[in-house]
């Protein structure tokens, strides 16, 4: 893993998007963007949980790969998990699409298996002998405030 080099810009909360431009519906192409900045906002809520947390991208065979969020352990730098978020029930039927997080696990051993979100599908895939994980975003965003609020009591 290397430093950044680009960054990615997320509105502090979706809400201000809706609020600049107007609402948007569930199949607008904005959701992809709004369901990554909710799964972002909900990790700020806990300064020391953020911190560790990054956007992955590299090149790899020519390819440019990229993970939305990557854990990193404050100790040793090294990815603990990963999530890879989607506005798309496609996941299951479309593998190929999850080139960084298949990559991004083989080559380090992660803490939990990696996850993907979808808007309804939860279930388990096989990403070339890779188990990922899949959950709908709504239910992944609601996990993260759930744990965050778990540990603070």
């Amino acid at each position: 893993m290397q430093r950044a080099r680009s960054v990615k810009v997320y509105l502090t909360n979706p809400t201000v998007r809706a609020a600049l431009f107007g609402c948007v519906g569930a199949e607008d192409r904005a959701m992809g963007n709004l369901a990554e900045t909710a799964a972002w906002s909900q990790s700020r809520h806990d300064t020391s949980a953020s911190l560790s947390l990054h956007c992955a991208r590299w090149k790899a065979r020519r390819q440019d790969l990229e993970v939305d969020i990557v854990s990193l352990d404050p100790r040793t730098q090294k990815p603990r998990f990963a999530v890879e978020i989607k506005w798309s029930d496609r996941i299951p039927r479309q593998l190929q699409e999850l080139r960084g997080i298949k990559a991004l696990a083989r080559r380090h051993p992660l803490a939990r298996r990696p996850l993907v979100t979808a808007r309804t599908w939860t279930g388990t895939a096989d990403l070339d002998g890779v188990p990922v994980e899949s959950a709908p975003v709504a239910l992944h965003c609601y996990t993260i405030a759930r744990n965050l609020l778990r540990f603070r009591t």
